[in-house]
């Protein structure tokens, strides 16, 4: 029987580029498979000119703006993360503008070996990935991911649903997120562990607290997924 960490210990990770090599292969990370599944998001630029139009600015002045936000959130996030890893090595709750949910955070109580930050490959699809916390329980390995958007949807805003073959399932951010911990999932499986799904943990930004969302029954639609997307590579 393998060692939990050893499923990662040949995987090199680059996090300039977020890339995941085997040796000399590139392995795809989870988010980008993923995100091969959904409508891109303003591909004509219509919805940046009417909202340029709405705030009376340029085009180009919109999309300044949203990539700074963007820049802002991904900064507000890393942080977050950071401490959380922090916490969960050292036990210890640092100092910094983080810590009131830093506090919430270490309410939660685990059960088991905590893994943060678990590097995670699937030979058989040419993935790999890293979910923010790791419980193993005996054989069982429990997923928990930490979430940081300004938002979480629980259903679609306009309707949206994922690419075939998936054109069934709304597109959110809870069946977002619960894909990806059930793709971390069938990760571990292939590598001879069994597999609970744990909670998607969201840092809600107002609150400063933590809310849990349980993962949707989706493995029959992640399967799907993953047959679909082996079929398209040449692994």
């Amino acid at each position: 029987m393998i060692k939990l960490l050893d499923i990662s210990k040949d995987i090199k990770f680059i996090e300039s580029s977020h890339q995941y090599f085997l040796g000399d292969k590139e392995l795809v990370s989870t988010t980008t498979v993923l995100s091969k599944y959904k409508e891109p998001f303003d591909p004509t630029g219509i919805i940046a000119y009417k909202c340029a139009q709405r705030e009376g600015i340029s085009k180009d002045e919109i999309q300044a703006k949203w990539k700074k936000t963007s820049e802002d959130a991904c900064l507000y996030g890393t942080n977050v993360h950071a401490q959380i890893e922090n916490y969960l090595i050292t036990n210890k709750i640092g100092d910094t503008p983080e810590k009131d949910i830093i506090e919430d955070f270490s309410k939660i109580k685990f059960k088991g070996t905590i893994y943060p930050e678990l590097r995670l490959k699937s030979l058989e699809y040419g993935l790999a990935g890293t979910c923010d916390i790791g419980i193993l329980n005996k054989n069982i390995v429990k997923i928990h991911d930490i979430k940081t958007n300004k938002r979480f949807y629980i259903k679609p805003r306009y309707g949206n649903k994922f690419l075939y073959p998936l054109e069934d399932i709304p597109e959110c951010h809870l069946t977002m997120y619960s894909l990806q911990i059930l793709i971390y999932g069938e990760m571990v499986k292939e590598h001879g562990f069994d597999f609970e799904p744990g909670h998607i943990l969201w840092v809600n930004p107002e609150s400063r607290r933590i809310e849990k969302f349980e993962v949707l029954d989706l493995n029959k639609e992640v399967k799907l997924l993953l047959k679909h997307y082996k079929s398209l590579q040449d692994w």
